[in-house]
Formats: structure tokens, sequence, C-alpha cells
């Protein structure tokens, strides 16, 4: 699996800082909306289940 990770695109178009530790609401909004598009567009539950946190 790969590590978490959050940019801020705005301030850093490189993307060489992680900001996920400081902004744990934002990377839950995406996660849950990368699971949403999943499902919208048919995707298997067992891939889906390789994204889900335990």
């Amino acid at each position: 699996m790969w590590p978490s990770l959050l940019f801020d695109l705005a301030a850093d178009p490189g993307q060489l800082t992680n900001v996920i530790d400081a902004h744990p609401d934002v990377a839950e909004r995406v996660h849950e909306a990368l699971l949403a598009f999943m499902r919208q567009m048919g995707a298997p539950e067992g891939r889906i289940a390789k994204f889900l946190r335990i």
C-alpha cells in the first residue's frame, strides 16, 4: 500500500511537502470522494476494499 499523501498545490506546485498530518479532515473528504467515485463507476467491491482504511 502507498503512503497517504496530501499536497497544497496552490502553495506547493512541486509537491514537496506532504500536509496530510495538518489537514486530516481534507484527507478524509478526498478519501470518501474516491470511494464514492469508485462505487459510482461500478468498481468491484474487492478493488474498493483495497482503499478502505482498516
